[in-house]
């Protein structure tokens, strides 16, 4: 192409061919040039430029340049009519001079030029549509040979081709509306016979959502009769609503159900005349109304709940006061919108609520019935609920009620606590009964430790006087009930020292401290030296626990005196005392269970003794309060009593096992003070 234009560039004496002579025949007697010139045609009359000039069509007449060996290597314009000079996109760019491969070249679309030589050579005219992309225009042009020149004419279908694209968006918008649209849309055409009366539907347009709805293809429907893809509809109230739209031009909206051809649910219609038939519009509503029911059913069923609840529950509604403008007044008071069964039992309220039924008006007496409305406004302002007990204006039973905020107003709540109520009165009496007689024991305990002990202590006194001082005076047997006397006397002490120290054990711990069994034990196995003489104590490493020291101290002193006076009379006796860990999950099973948590575990203490042992049926019945097994005599029947009292105390436990003859374990489990070692 370079090539080529270099050659349209060369001067006509350095190998242009010269222009050859137009003969007579063609349009032009000589070459004509652009402007200010007046071709002479033919014609004495009409001058040609002037009818190209009144065409409605743009005409341009290109002049061949030719190269020396023949071929056609560029145009010159000669002539440019005044509609192609109008039609600024088409010429823009060109100016006076300039060639066809120039002027293509600067618009760089200098593939038309070939076309250009084609038609020259071949005398085979071209028609084709152009668009300039500058201008935004689009042109139909010919090109075609007429005598020794090429004549181009166009004309300008740029509006033409902007009516068309805007309709081919509008129905490809309408296509995109139609295929992505939540709704379905058929247009029908009605079918009349020879009398004019409609007989059938025909579907002229569908879109997909209808074509899901019926299990259809849009193809498969579009032409076809409503009586062929719908018989349900047909012969139904469907065909009369079509009729009537199409005949009054009324358009028709209402929701309807509908079931047939594998189709069942509920649509929101609308019916619209056009032209002999109906636009028909629907949406498909089923999961809508099939959620409404299930609300409807959860109402119902809510509503029959409430209403067979023991709860009386009621709703109040806030009501404020009126102000200007859009601003929330104050809270004047509630008004009652809805209350179940139990309510209107408890509270006198009426089956129906009426708009002057307020909260003080259908509240419990108070004492101060505007102290209600407080609560109520609190519980709305705040968002923090609210209960009490009160009593019931209708039948005078025992309520707690408890409000809770609900929108702008409150649920109320009310359970009847009558019962509960009337059991909390006889507990509160029970309880002061009880701190009377407790009071009537501290008095009773305070006289047996002092007074009762008192004679004791004499009967005690003078029969060791008598024993030591008037012995050689009395007979055997007058000695031998001195000496009855004094145990009992001594008997009697220790039972009422065992009996107060029990009644004080009620009191729990007062103030728990740590305690260092090891020592403890020792110090008590120490104050009964005498009585241990002859028996093996073997005492293990014993741990420190938090407890009261006194009680610990007599647990551990009731427990090895247990084991010396129950020990067999031919045997020496062996006492066995040792300690462990275990954690709350290896307590044994019949044990009850801590009423708080014992994160670390607890200590095992056990001690066992090669004694008389007992019958394993007895191994609750020894902790029981005066409680001797048959054939023991000895004790007071307080001491194992005692034992496992202190071990509750203390958080934990106490268990025996045995046998006879064969000796007897107890078991005590102590909570492991946090962080002990």
């Amino acid at each position: 192409m370079t090539a080529c234009l270099n050659w349209c560039r060369l001067p006509v004496n350095t190998g242009l061919k010269p222009l050859p002579s137009i003969p007579s025949s063609n349009l032009f007697h000589k070459q004509v040039s652009f402007f200010g010139m007046t071709p002479v045609f033919s014609s004495p009359t009409l001058p040609l430029a002037d009818v190209f000039n009144a065409s409605p069509n743009g005409v341009i007449l290109l002049q061949p340049i030719w190269h020396v060996d023949g071929t056609v290597v560029d145009f010159a314009f000669t002539f440019i009519n005044d509609r192609a000079f109008s039609k600024s996109g088409l010429l823009k760019g060109w100016q006076a001079g300039t060639t066809l491969l120039d002027w293509y070249a600067g618009k760089g679309r200098v593939g038309l030029f070939d076309q250009y030589v084609a038609v020259f050579q071949t005398g085979q005219s071209i028609h084709f549509s152009d668009y300039q992309p500058d201008e935004d225009e689009w042109y139909e042009l010919t090109a075609a040979r007429v005598g020794d020149q090429l004549m181009i004419t166009f004309h300008d279908v740029t509006q033409a081709n902007r009516a068309l694209r805007l309709m081919q968006h509008q129905r490809d918008l309408l296509q995109t509306m139609l295929d992505t649209s939540p709704a379905g849309i058929v247009l029908y055409e009605a079918i009349r016979n020879d009398e004019g009366q409609i007989v059938d539907f025909r579907y002229v347009l569908t879109n997909p959502t209808n074509a899901r709805v019926t299990n259809q293809s849009v193809a498969e429907m579009t032409g076809q009769l409503l009586s062929v893809v719908s018989p349900t509809a047909f012969y139904g109230d469907f065909l009369q609503v079509l009729v009537s739209v199409t005949e009054t031009g009324v358009p028709r909206q209402f929701t309807f159900p509908f079931e047939g051809e594998g189709i069942r649910g509920w649509f929101e219609s609308t019916f619209v005349r056009q032209a002999d038939g109906v636009l028909f519009t629907f949406l498909d509503i089923t999961a809508l109304k099939d959620s409404e029911q299930q609300q409807e059913l959860q109402a119902r069923l809510l509503q029959t709940v409430v209403d067979v609840s023991q709860t009386g529950i009621s709703l109040y509604r806030a009501v404020r006061e009126s102000l200007p403008g859009e601003e929330v007044g104050s809270i004047q008071d509630f008004q009652v919108v809805l209350s179940n069964q139990q309510a209107q039992q408890n509270w006198g309220l009426p089956a129906e609520q009426s708009g002057n039924l307020t909260a003080l008006g259908t509240q419990p007496d108070e004492p101060d019935p505007s102290s209600v409305l407080d609560r109520f406004v609190r519980v709305v302002e705040t968002g923090r609920p609210e209960t009490w007990e009160t009593r019931s204006p209708v039948d005078g039973r025992w309520h707690k009620v408890l409000v809770a905020k609900a929108d702008d107003g409150v649920v109320v709540a009310s359970v009847d606590i009558t019962e509960s109520h009337l059991y909390q009165q006889r507990l509160e009496d029970a309880n002061a009964a009880l701190n009377r007689l407790n009071e009537k024991l501290q008095r009773f305990s305070a006289v047996a430790s002092h007074d009762l002990q008192e004679p004791l202590r004499k009967v005690k006194f003078y029969g060791d006087m008598l024993l030591h001082e008037y012995a050689p005076t009395l007979t055997e047997e007058g000695v031998i009930l001195l000496k009855t006397m004094r145990e009992a006397a001594e008997r009697m002490q220790r039972l009422i020292d065992n009996l107060l120290f029990y009644a004080r054990l009620d009191a729990g711990l007062a103030d728990a401290k740590p305690v260092d069994l090891q020592e403890l034990v020792g110090q008590v196995i120490g104050d009964l030296s005498l009585n241990v003489q002859g028996a093996a104590i073997d005492v293990g490493p014993l741990p420190t626990v938090m407890g009261d020291r006194i009680q610990l101290g007599q647990l551990f002193q009731n427990l090895v005196n247990n084991a010396l006076k129950y020990r067999r009379p031919d045997v020496s006796l062996r006492l066995q005392v040792r300690a462990d860990r275990v954690t709350a999950d290896e307590l044994p099973q019949l044990l009850p269970q801590p009423t708080e948590p014992v994160s670390d575990g607890f200590w095992r203490i056990v001690m066992t003794d090669n004694g008389i042992g007992f019958e394993p049926r007895h191994a609750e019945r020894i902790f029981q309060s005066f409680e001797r097994l048959p054939g023991r005599t000895v004790g007071t029947g307080l001491g194992l009593a005692i034992c496992k009292q202190v071990a509750e105390n203390h958080g934990g436990f106490l268990t025996a096992t045995g046998e006879p003859n064969q000796g007897a374990t107890f078991t005590l489990y102590l909570p492991k003070a946090t962080g002990e070692g």
